[in-house]
């Protein structure tokens, strides 16, 4: 079964598995909600001083 990525407007769509969203000044609770809404893997990631959160679907 594949899962897709939704796409609320700070977030940016990497492509069709994978997207971002600068968390670097979010709460933990606004991280949570994207964790919570999203069916796919997540990590972080630190580009340039700032630091994403990362959601890759399954193919």
């Amino acid at each position: 079964m594949s899962a897709t990525v939704t796409a609320p407007e700070r977030i940016d769509v990497e492509g069709p598995t994978r997207a971002s969203i600068d968390v670097t000044e979010s709460t933990s609770a606004e991280i949570r909600a994207f964790a919570d809404r999203n069916d796919c893997d997540i990590h972080l990631e630190r580009r340039g001083g700032r630091t994403y959160l990362v959601a890759v679907a399954d193919r």
